[in-house]
């Protein structure tokens, strides 16, 4: 599930930002910077062993079902993400990018990927719990086989396409003689950026990422999860009423743990275009807590997921 998290830490150079003000939220950002650090440590920490036991679990020790398919990709998804936070701890704790070009690139094409891989394998999921349940019959009968394990193949390729606009755009530039890994939406139009340029690179990052990893995802899981309760209120489903806290409990972990951090990054965009510098330096401080907030919904996966798969079987 990765973030914007390095690029508005960038980019100071871009926009006219004073000396008073800077120094006055020096102090808010090391104390936001190294509480981004204890999070981000404790997400890694508890998301990998989560995510490990997931995926040994049902990559290994139980029988392979439809289920477990989706719950082992979600893991994995959730997991190949968790490796790559070491990188941001590191940049956190260090204040500056030590990794160079190539993992720069690596780190956001493959926090990305995986980003969008969870995303559309939570929204996957949800249509399929909703179907067998709305359908029962039809979901038994007529499902066609191996459809779970093309669906995973086709999200992971299209999770990967995606990503693309992140490995052009993310690059390392010495800001403040401070090596920095960010993506570049200014492009090198001199001191003064064209704000055209500045829109049509921002729109080709950061559109997609909102609409096809938060917004799509968000109303798709919604309109599932409200079939599936109204199933289990009305249609009297006594064996499904149990699960009836946790699904509500799923959609509100995604949208609390996206929400903000993929208002703030419409908002920066915003921001840089129309060269907002004070709404520049309030998300330069609390856009990298946002994301780090959106972390901890791959700590939360395997549980839930894990716990439904258990009430729905």
């Amino acid at each position: 599930n990765l973030e914007m998290s390095l690029f508005n830490e960038t980019n100071q150079g871009a926009v006219n930002i004073n000396m008073s003000q800077h120094k006055q939220n020096l102090g808010s950002q090391d104390t936001i910077r190294y509480l981004n650090f204890g999070v981000c440590s404790l997400i890694f920490l508890f998301g990998l062993v989560g995510n490990g036991i997931v995926i040994w679990l049902t990559g290994f020790k139980v029988k392979r079902t439809e289920s477990t398919i989706w719950f082992f990709n979600l893991a994995t998804a959730d997991f190949v993400f968790l490796l790559f936070l070491p990188l941001r701890v590191t940049t956190l704790l260090l204040n500056y990018w030590p990794f160079g070009l190539a993992l720069c690139k690596t780190y956001f094409f493959m926090s990305t990927v995986n980003m969008y891989a969870s995303a559309f394998i939570l929204t996957a999921i949800s249509i399929d719990r909703s179907i067998s349940i709305a359908k029962p019959i039809w979901y038994r009968t007529c499902r066609p086989k191996h459809l779970t394990q093309k669906s995973c193949c086709l999200l992971w390729v299209l999770s990967a396409t995606l990503s693309v606009p992140l490995l052009y755009y993310s690059t390392v530039a010495v800001k403040v003689n401070i090596p920095q890994c960010f993506v570049d939406i200014y492009g090198n139009d001199g001191p003064k950026p064209n704000q055209e340029r500045i829109l049509q690179n921002g729109l080709a990052v950061f559109l997609p990422i909102f609409l096809c990893g938060f917004l799509i995802p968000l109303v798709t899981i919604t309109f599932s999860y409200s079939i599936i309760a109204f199933r289990v209120k009305y249609c009297h489903l006594p064996h499904l009423s149990r699960v009836y806290k946790v699904i509500f409990a799923n959609v509100m972990s995604f949208f609390i743990a996206w929400t903000p951090s993929r208002v703030l990054g419409m908002l920066y965009l915003f921001a840089v275009y129309y060269f907002k510098n004070e709404l520049l330096l309030f998300l330069k401080l609390y856009l990298p807590l946002a994301s780090t907030f959106a972390y901890i919904n791959s700590c939360i996966n395997p549980i839930l997921y894990v716990f439904i798969s258990k009430k729905f079987k």
